[in-house]
């Protein structure tokens, strides 16, 4: 694994500035009169519920048949076709304990009696002096900062936060999911679609009524009065908020959510919702493990799919698959459509996010860098190449890429998103024209610049 070194609080001062000036400016710059500007109750995502739950975690991951039932899996996954090849063994216990993380978490916020958002990452990081390793389901961004919460159908709840708006992030999205994060029965829509088919309502800031100090309210479920609003649907829902990034230094949202209608439940004992992680564990692990066969339809190695519209109209995916050899690379080319929000990010074989504080396995256009013409140009690879738009596959020859455009403009066109998609030999890229070239110190400076910034997400 990368080791990045990071100096005096000086030295990281100094290095964000210089390896990314634009971003630092426009992350000081408030859109509002200073007297209007409130300050945000800080850690916003080290929360009091998240370290409770995150310490229930940690119990139920060291229980010995809770260990040994991921075991089991990772045993059985082993035997799949992606098991069996060489990077896909590599990460299948990293996969494996993420999938066992996320869904050991989706028990515990399930109809707690008073529920909470937790927010999960593939990315280790430490709270009240406990380290959890992560919670990753499939191709988890890290320009995104997830936060999720499984509730009652028939109940109504209030949703209530505050943006930075000294610091906000490009969208905040919150949507509704019929069931629980996975399994999901999936149907023939999964074949054309990004999403899992069970969408039931959403709503981003952009469309939201906001209060001068940053300040919202949403009400969730009932008779749609409030002009921010979300229906439900009988049964578990899990509620997903994603917060897009377009530069590192912004910052999260306060967030909370109440129940305000319902009877609230009683909360399980450890050995009841030990019994429920035991059934649930082995059909999760199943359904996020075969994802990536399903999802868009399945890939051949090195082949793409154009993006297609997001459930809830928010956005685009596109996706592809790479397998590469040792001297190879994917050279991809970008429209950004004018989208507020474009990414390029990779996952592994399971579709499993790398460390993304050691790994530049994103790049947003705050990160990246133009062609002449406005699109963007990206080396996808497991080796430095030296380019500046180098997508880092965290040492890996085979996995996938997620293509983003979120908030798009009317008229976005999916036939013109993706320009140019092919494999190339890492030798061509030297006298390739218009590539944009970078040295060891620069790559040092923008990962040591970029660890800093991620690493404020838990402190701040």
């Amino acid at each position: 694994m990368k080791k990045v070194r990071i100096w005096s609080k000086g030295w990281v001062i100094a290095l964000l500035s210089i390896a990314a000036p634009s971003a630092m400016a426009r992350s000081t710059a408030s859109p509002v009169p200073d007297e209007q500007a409130v300050p945000i109750r800080r850690p916003v995502l080290g929360t009091p519920e998240q370290i409770a739950i995150e310490q229930l975690l940690t119990r139920l991951l060291g229980d010995p048949d809770i260990a040994a039932a991921r075991r089991a899996m990772a045993a059985e996954l082993a035997a799949t076709p992606t098991g069996q090849t060489t990077d896909g063994a590599a990460m299948l216990d990293r996969a494996v304990w993420q999938w066992t993380s996320s869904d050991i978490v989706g028990e515990i916020t399930s109809h707690r009696a008073e529920p909470a958002f937790f927010w999960w990452e593939d990315a280790p990081h430490m709270l009240a002096g406990q380290t959890v390793w992560g919670t990753g389901i499939g191709s988890d961004l890290p320009d995104n900062i997830y936060r999720r919460v499984t509730l009652d159908g028939s109940g109504q709840y209030e949703i209530t936060g505050r943006i930075d708006l000294a610091n906000r992030p490009a969208i905040l999205i919150f949507e509704v999911m019929r069931g629980k994060i996975g399994p999901t029965p999936l149907n023939d829509t999964i074949k054309k679609n990004a999403d899992m088919g069970n969408f039931v309502s959403s709503i981003t800031d952009r469309k939201m009524t906001i209060a001068p100090d940053g300040s919202f309210r949403i009400m969730l479920g009932g008779p749609g009065l409030s002009s921010n609003y979300l229906a439900t649907a009988p049964g578990d829902l899990t509620v997903m908020v994603r917060e897009n990034l377009t530069d590192w230094n912004q910052r999260p949202s306060e967030l909370h959510i109440r129940r305000v209608g319902g009877a609230a439940p009683k909360p399980p004992s450890y050995d009841e919702l030990k019994k429920r992680v035991l059934a649930g564990l082995a059909p999760y692990i199943r359904f996020w493990s075969n994802w990536h066969v399903v999802n868009m339809g399945g890939f051949a190695p090195n082949t793409y799919k154009k993006p297609v519209a997001r459930a809830g109209g928010f956005g685009y995916a596109g996706k592809l698959r790479f397998q590469l050899g040792a001297d190879q690379a994917i050279l991809l080319t970008l429209s950004s459509g004018n989208a507020r929000y474009f990414s390029v990010h990779v996952s592994d074989p399971w579709e499993i996010t790398a460390d993304s504080r050691h790994y530049q396995i994103s790049l947003n256009p705050t990160q990246a860098r133009p062609n002449s013409d406005g699109t963007y140009t990206y080396v996808i690879g497991p080796k430095d190449p030296g380019v500046a738009n180098w997508v880092d596959t965290a040492g890996l020859h085979d996995g996938y890429a997620i293509l983003r455009w979120q908030d798009a403009p009317p008229g976005f066109s999916t036939d013109d998103a993706v320009r140019d998609f092919r494999v190339v030999k890492l030798s061509d890229l030297a006298d390739m024209p218009g590539m944009i070239h970078v040295s060891a110190l620069q790559r040092q400076l923008e990962q040591a610049a970029n660890f800093a910034a991620y690493a404020r997400r838990v402190t701040e």
